[in-house]
C-alpha cells in the first residue's frame, strides 16, 4: 500500500507540473497575440494613412504641373526669332514658372521654392496627416526640381518650334514619408481577474 501513495503522489506532483507549464505556455502565447494584433493595428493605420498623404501630395504635384504647363505656354507664346532662342524660351519659361508656383497656396500642405540655380529651382511640398492617431502624426515631403522642357528649333524660326520627346517640366528629386516615435507594445498587460461580467 505504501507503493501505491507514493505513485499517486508522484502522479500529482507530475499533473500539477504539466498544469504549471501548460499554463505558463498559455500566459506567453496570449501575450504574443496580444502584441502582435496591437501592432498590427497600428501598421494598418500608418499604411491607411501613408496613402492617404500620397494621394494628396499627388494632387499637388499635378496642380504644380498644371501651373507649369501654363509657364510652358507663356514661354512659347512670348518666343521671338532670334540667335539664341533655346537660352530665351528657357529664361522665360523659368520666370513665369517661378511667379506662379510661389504664389501657389494649398490648405492641405506647405510648398516653398527652397532654392533657386540658373534654368532651374527646387520645389517642396511638405504635409501631415489630418488626424493624430494612437501611433502619432504622420508626415511626407516631396521634392521636385522644376527646369525648362527641351525644345526643338528644325527651321530656327519661334513659330516652328516642336518640343522634344520625352520632355518633362520637372522631376521628382525626393518622396519621404515618416511619423513620430511610438511604442510597439505597451508594458503592462490586462489580465483576467477571475471574474465574469456582471459577478461582483
Amino acid at each position: 500500500m505504501k507503493i501505491q501513495n507514493r505513485e499517486s503522489g508522484a502522479s500529482l506532483v507530475l499533473v500539477i507540473f504539466m498544469m504549471v507549464i501548460l499554463v505558463t505556455f498559455g500566459i506567453l502565447a496570449l501575450t504574443s497575440a496580444s502584441a502582435n494584433a496591437k501592432l498590427s493595428s497600428k501598421t494598418l493605420s500608418w499604411r491607411a494613412d501613408y496613402y492617404a498623404l500620397d494621394a494628396r501630395a499627388a494632387d499637388i504635384v499635378f496642380d504644380i504641373d498644371t501651373l507649369l504647363y501654363q509657364a510652358e505656354e507663356f514661354a512659347r507664346a512670348e518666343m521671338r526669332d532670334g540667335p539664341d532662342m533655346e537660352s530665351e524660351f528657357a529664361a522665360l519659361y523659368i520666370e513665369k514658372a517661378r511667379d506662379l508656383v510661389g504664389a501657389y497656396t494649398s490648405d492641405t500642405a506647405q510648398v516653398a521654392i527652397l532654392s533657386e540655380e540658373e534654368g532651374a529651382f527646387l520645389v517642396e511640398i511638405h504635409m501631415e496627416s489630418e488626424e493624430k492617431s494612437d501611433i502619432g502624426q504622420k508626415y511626407l515631403t516631396a521634392q521636385i526640381v522644376v527646369s525648362p522642357p527641351a525644345y526643338l528649333f528644325p527651321t530656327g524660326s519661334a513659330s516652328d518650334m516642336r518640343r522634344a520627346q520625352g520632355a518633362r517640366r520637372y522631376s521628382e528629386v525626393m518622396w519621404m514619408q515618416w511619423q513620430d516615435e511610438f511604442d510597439y507594445y505597451e508594458d503592462t498587460l490586462s489580465l483576467w481577474n477571475g471574474l465574469i461580467e456582471g459577478e461582483e
